[in-house]
């Protein structure tokens, strides 16, 4: 009979009590072309989700949102910056954060029974329509605090097939002309020390570009 208990699901990744042995057996049986991404067209690289991947991927799913990573910082641009003049900026750096690490556009799925990586090789005019669709720009300000708790009702299932990290621009109501500046995304994706280096990154291109405007980074 099928076992429809998810708690036993969980246990068996877990590797404890009575299903240790077929863990270790899973962990044993992986090999190291099985955490790589594979391609059958050079255009869709795949990767299937083992252990505590896969674990965290359904703790979110099936947790409202639990081990999903939010975080929030505060920007402050001298001169103060409005939306309009950091848009396309931002949206160049974050382009560019793509080509120079593409993992940060993959996205999670579910099918066949297991979760999985997909990444999607780009033109200019989808990677362009990628930025679009995962940086979000507030218009109410909010301080740091709501900002928080804000994105921490914005966590989406694993299986709903989204980009894996979203990138918040909120006014400050603190101090006006201040951006905080939230990020959202799976803990089985990328976590918090890996975040805030991005954004440090992206803070510093979009400064770069505010400073020198260039065109848009080549990634065909």
């Amino acid at each position: 009979m099928r076992n429809t208990n998810p708690l036993n699901y969980l246990i068996n990744l877990n590797g404890r009590s009575g299903y240790r042995h077929r863990s270790r057996s899973m962990s044993a049986s992986l090999s190291p072309t099985d955490l790589k991404f594979g391609t059958a067209d050079g255009k869709l690289w795949t990767r299937r989700l083992y252990g505590q991947e896969a674990q965290a991927a359904y703790f979110v799913d099936h947790g409202e949102g639990f081990t999903m990573y939010a975080g929030t910082l505060t920007a402050r641009f001298t001169p103060p910056r409005s939306r309009a003049e950091l848009e396309l900026p931002v949206q160049k750096a974050w382009i560019k954060a793509r080509h120079l690490s593409p993992t940060i556009a993959c996205r999670q799925t579910k099918h066949d029974g297991h979760y999985w990586f997909e990444y999607q090789v780009p033109t200019a005019v989808e990677a362009q329509a990628w930025a679009e669709e995962t940086i979000f720009w507030h218009e109410e300000p909010k301080t740091l605090l709501q900002t928080d708790l804000m994105l921490e009702d914005k966590w989406w299932k694993c299986s709903d097939g989204l980009y894996i990290v979203q990138l918040h621009f909120v006014p400050s109501a603190e101090t006006p002309g201040d951006w905080h500046i939230g990020y959202l995304a799976p803990h089985n994706s990328i976590d918090g020390r890996s975040l805030m280096k991005l954004l440090e990154y992206i803070l510093t291109w979009t400064l770069e570009e505010l400073k020198t405007p260039t065109g848009a980074p080549d990634i065909d």
